[in-house]
């Protein structure tokens, strides 16, 4: 994929761009969307990054992130899974990205203790 290193520079910018406060209300209303461009991008590459990136983000947004926050885990978690289980099938050529599954914890991981400072908890009753 040609494509892939400009994905990952650019979810890196955003990122970054989005601590700028016009930014961060820009990105707003597509979040489901950068979301999801985040979880494609986790699935491809093992980059420590991108993770953070990710993070950045839900630190950001987690009001706003309570809509996906079970699909984010759900997908998170079964990529970790997925790694886990079929660890001594995966060729050794493909053992790099055994290391995605480390990156998908943390960022699982990170979206919980996020939701779990939610001022309003009974909102996380609603999902």
């Amino acid at each position: 994929d040609q494509e892939l290193p400009v994905r990952v520079k650019a979810a890196l910018a955003l990122s970054s761009l989005i601590a700028q406060e016009e930014a961060s209300e820009l990105l707003r209303p597509n979040l489901r969307y950068a979301l999801q461009e985040y979880l494609k991008l986790m699935d491809k590459v093992d980059n420590d990054e991108v993770v953070l990136s990710l993070e950045r983000i839900v630190d950001l947004y987690h009001e706003d992130i309570l809509p996906f926050a079970v699909d984010l885990v759900i997908h998170l978690t079964s990529a970790f899974f997925y790694y886990a289980v079929n660890e001594e099938k995966i060729e050794e050529k493909d053992k790099k990205n055994h290391k995605i599954s480390k990156g998908e914890v943390t960022a699982a991981t990170c979206l919980i203790l996020s939701l779990i400072h939610i001022s309003e908890p009974t909102r996380l009753l609603s999902i």
